[in-house]
C-alpha cells in the first residue's frame, strides 16, 4: 500500500514532477496544430498514456496525504468532513471517466466528446463548489475582521468560481458543436462558434472572467507579500513581484499585435510554436508567484507547526489551480486528448486552497499560544486576520446558540421576551471581543516589557 507523503520535501518532490507534467500535457494541446501529425500517431498515444500514469499516481498520492494531515480538523469541522467525502468520490469518477478514454483509444482509435464533457463537468463543477466555499469563508472572516487582505482574497476567491461555471458552461456548449466521436483525422482547431450564440457570449464571459480572477489574486499577494518590501528594497520588491503581472499584460499585447498576426498569417510554425509556449508559461510563472506567497510568510514557522503545513498547502494548491484553469482550450478536442488531466486537476487544486486555508483558521483559532508565536514570526498579518476573524466568528455563533436558548427560556419562564435581533447580538459579540483584544494587547506589551510569555 502507498504511504502518505509525510513530509514537505517529498510532498514537494511530487509537486514538481505533476507541474512539469502538466504543463507539458497542456503545451502539447496548445501547439496541436503546429506539431507535426506524423510525430502525433507515432508516438500521441503513448505520451499520453504516460502523462494519464503520473496524474493518476501523483493526485493520489496527494490526496491521501492531505487526509492524512487534515484528520483532527476533519473531526473538528462538519463541512470540511463533507467535503472530503465529496472529492474522494470525485477523483474516482475522474479516475474512472480517464480508464474509459484510455481504453477507447487503445482498443478503438477514437474517443467519445461525451467524456470530455462529462469530466470537466465534474472537476470544475467540485472546484467551483470548494471556491464558493472558501469565498464565502473569506467574506465571512472579513465581516468580523474587516481587513482588505480579506475581502480581495474573498473577491478572487468569487470571481475564480464565477469562472469555473462559465468554462464548463462554454464546453458543453461548444463540445457540442463538434463531432460526438474523435478520430486521429478529426481532432483539431476546427472549431464552429456561430455569432450572437450563447457559446460566443460564454466565450468573452471567461475571456475577461479570467483576467479579472488573476489581477485580483495578483493584488491579493501584493499586499500578502508588502510586508517584506523593507527587508528586499522597495524597488527590487516591485520589480520581483510586478513581473508576472507585466508578462500577463504583454502577452495580450503579443497576441494581437498586427506583427504576430503578421508572422502567424505567413505560416512560420516555429515563431508559433515559441508563442504559444510562451503564453503557457507566463500563466504558470503567476501561478508560482501566487503559491509561494504563502511558504514565504510561514518560512520562519516551526516545520511541525500544522499552520506551517497547512499554508504550504494552500499554496501548492494556487500553483496547481492556475495552471489547471484553462480548460476552455480543451474544446479543439485534440487525438488524442491532450491537456485533460491538466484540467481534471482543477477540483482538487481547489480542494487544496480551501483545506490549507480553513485548517489555518481552525488550529489558530483553538491555540492562543500558537497565536501568539503566528504574531512573533510571521511579518504578514493575513494569518493574524484569519485568527481574529474566526474567534470572533465562534464567539457569535456560541453566543447566539446561549442567546436563543435563554431568551426561549426567558419567554416560557416568564412571559417576557428580549427585543434583541441576531445583528444586535453581533454588535455587541463584536464590541466584547475588541474590549478583549485591547486588554491582551496591553497585557502583551507590559508581559514583553518584563520578559514574559505574554499568554503565561
Amino acid at each position: 500500500m502507498l504511504q502518505p507523503l509525510y513530509g514537505n520535501r517529498t510532498l514537494i518532490a511530487v509537486v514538481i514532477t505533476l507541474i512539469a507534467t502538466l504543463i507539458t500535457d497542456i503545451s502539447f494541446l496548445r501547439t496541436y496544430d503546429l506539431i507535426p501529425k506524423s510525430l502525433l500517431l507515432n508516438h500521441g498515444v503513448t505520451i499520453f498514456i504516460i502523462i494519464v500514469l503520473i496524474y493518476s499516481v501523483g493526485q493520489y498520492l496527494i490526496l491521501r496525504t492531505l487526509r492524512y494531515r487534515t484528520v483532527d480538523i476533519r473531526t473538528k469541522s462538519r463541512t470540511l468532513f463533507s467535503i472530503d467525502r465529496g472529492m474522494t468520490i470525485v477523483q474516482y469518477v475522474l479516475l474512472a471517466s480517464l480508464a474509459i478514454l484510455v481504453l477507447q483509444v487503445l482498443l478503438t482509435n477514437k474517443y467519445s466528446t461525451h467524456i470530455l464533457t462529462f469530466s470537466i463537468a465534474v472537476s470544475f463543477g467540485m472546484g467551483a463548489f470548494n471556491l464558493g466555499v472558501l469565498a464565502k469563508l473569506f467574506l465571512s472572516w472579513f465581516k468580523y475582521n474587516m481587513h482588505s487582505i480579506l475581502a480581495i482574497y474573498g473577491l478572487a476567491s468569487l470571481s475564480l468560481t464565477t469562472v469555473a461555471i462559465v468554462t464548463l458552461l462554454f464546453v458543453y456548449s461548444t463540445l457540442s458543436y463538434k463531432l460526438q466521436v474523435i478520430t486521429p483525422f478529426l481532432g483539431g482547431s476546427t472549431i464552429f462558434i456561430p455569432t450572437y450564440s450563447v457559446a460566443q457570449v460564454l466565450d468573452g464571459m471567461n475571456f475577461v472572467l479570467s483576467i479579472i480572477s488573476f489581477l485580483l489574486t495578483w493584488i491579493a499577494t501584493f499586499f500578502l507579500l508588502k510586508s517584506y518590501s523593507k527587508k528586499m528594497g522597495e524597488i527590487k520588491f516591485l520589480l520581483v513581484v510586478s513581473l508576472p503581472l507585466v508578462f500577463f499584460i504583454v502577452q495580450f499585447l503579443i497576441q494581437f499585435s498586427d506583427s504576430v498576426v503578421m508572422i502567424l498569417a505567413a505560416g512560420t510554425t516555429q515563431y508559433a510554436v515559441i508563442f504559444t509556449l510562451v503564453f503557457t508559461f507566463i500563466k504558470l510563472l503567476g501561478a508560482i508567484m501566487f503559491g509561494i506567497a504563502f511558504w514565504i510568510i510561514v518560512r520562519n514557522l516551526d516545520p511541525i507547526l500544522d499552520v506551517r503545513n497547512f499554508m504550504i498547502v494552500a499554496g501548492i494548491g494556487y500553483v496547481f489551480l492556475f495552471t489547471s484553469n484553462q480548460a476552455s482550450s480543451i474544446v479543439v478536442a485534440p487525438y488524442p486528448p491532450y491537456g485533460l488531466t491538466t484540467f481534471l486537476f482543477f477540483a482538487l487544486s481547489s480542494y487544496l486552497v480551501l483545506t490549507g486555508i480553513y485548517g489555518s483558521a481552525i488550529s489558530l483559532a483553538e491555540d492562543s499560544r500558537l497565536r501568539k508565536t503566528v504574531r512573533n514570526y510571521v511579518q504578514q498579518k493575513l494569518l493574524d486576520d484569519i485568527a481574529l476573524a474566526s474567534v470572533q466568528r465562534e464567539i457569535y455563533d456560541r453566543s447566539t446558540k446561549i442567546f436563543r436558548e435563554y431568551k426561549d427560556d426567558l419567554y416560557e419562564n416568564s412571559g417576557l421576551s428580549t427585543s434583541l435581533n441576531d445583528d444586535e447580538v453581533r454588535s455587541y459579540v463584536e464590541e466584547v471581543v475588541k474590549l478583549r483584544e485591547s486588554e491582551l494587547k496591553k497585557i502583551r506589551e507590559g508581559s514583553e516589557d518584563q520578559g514574559l510569555h505574554p499568554d503565561e
